[in-house]
């Protein structure tokens, strides 16, 4: 009983001892504490001094009871208990193996006036080329230099033609007479194949080449043109020879049907002559019909010719 109440005296008193003793490290590093010797015995009680004025020592913490039962968790803590004395310093152990935790660091020295020895030179880098800058701004131009002799050599050969562009569009619409058309009528006959529709709010320029042979040439051919209904304009030109130095002569103005130029004779009943139409029209929102060129007779049932290869061009003016 006596060993237990000196165990739990000890270990109340640890804590204080340890404060007023701190354990301080020998440089060979901290040994293992030694064995708890035993208590020595309890000498015999002394006679009872005179009451004290000085309260004595506490005695020894009597034998700890039974544990009574736990009681309710405080939601207080407890006042923390005084600090048990340091106990005494165990011996020494052996050196141990293993190194102690590093110290703090000390403070820098001062700067040295001597320079150390220069490190080893480090790898080469090995980086990508960087990106190339933007090109700096063009500087001025320098001052023409002077002509240089001209060459003397000879003139080399003409290179080889190149080929045939291609043609470029033709804006005239032609209608050609394929076969010869003859009348003895005095009346204007339609020239079949000599013809167009004009399209509806349309300017043309017309121009015809009527080819004509009489069989007497005191009998004159006699070209004419009629028109559709719905022009706005027919403003038209009609020649035809009447001998070898002089023209019949038509201005047309109006769209009047049977409308030609009075040819009078040509010179000779062997060949053949140029009769000529050109003029502009202008075609309304809606017109009705064509365009048609007309030969008539100077006299009834004498005969008069439009020869093959005559035509009539038109073309859109824009």
């Amino acid at each position: 009983m006596k060993r237990l109440l000196t165990l739990a005296l000890l270990a109340l008193t640890a804590p204080v001892l340890a404060q007023v003793f701190p354990y301080t490290p020998s440089s060979g590093g901290a040994g293992v504490p030694g064995e708890q010797g035993p208590p020595g015995p309890t000498g015999p009680t002394g006679p009872t001094g005179a009451t004290s004025t000085v309260p004595g020592p506490i005695g020894p913490t009597g034998p700890t009871g039974p544990t009574g039962s736990t009681g309710a968790a405080s939601t207080v803590p407890g006042p923390s208990g005084a600090t048990g004395p340091t106990g005494p310093t165990g011996p020494t152990g052996a050196n141990s193996t293993v190194a102690g935790p590093t110290g703090p660091t000390g403070p820098t020295g001062p700067t040295s006036t001597v320079p150390g020895p220069t490190g080893a030179t480090g790898p080469t880098g090995s980086g990508s080329t960087g990106a190339t800058g933007s090109t700096g701004a063009t500087g001025p131009t320098g001052p023409t230099g002077s002509t240089g002799a001209t060459g003397s050599g000879s003139t080399g050969a003409t290179g080889a033609t190149g080929p045939t562009g291609p043609s470029g569009s033709d804006q005239w619409t032609y209608v050609r007479l394929t076969s010869p058309v003859t009348t003895s009528s005095a009346t204007a006959v339609n020239v079949t194949g000599l013809a167009f529709t004009p399209a509806a709010s349309k300017t043309y320029r017309i121009e015809a080449h009527v080819i004509v042979r009489a069989a007497t040439a005191t009998v004159g051919p006699r070209p004419g043109l009629n028109f559709p209904t719905g022009l706005t304009t027919q403003a038209v030109t009609i020649t035809v020879p009447n001998s070898a130095t002089a023209l019949g002569f038509l201005a047309i103005g109006a769209s009047t049907a049977g409308q030609f130029v009075a040819g009078t004779g040509l010179p000779v009943t062997t060949s053949d002559y140029l009769g000529e139409i050109w003029g502009t029209i202008v075609v309304g929102a809606s017109p009705s019909g064509t365009i048609q060129v007309t030969i008539a007779s100077e006299t009834a049932a004498t005969n008069v010719t439009v020869q093959a290869g005559s035509w009539l061009a038109y073309r859109e003016i824009p």
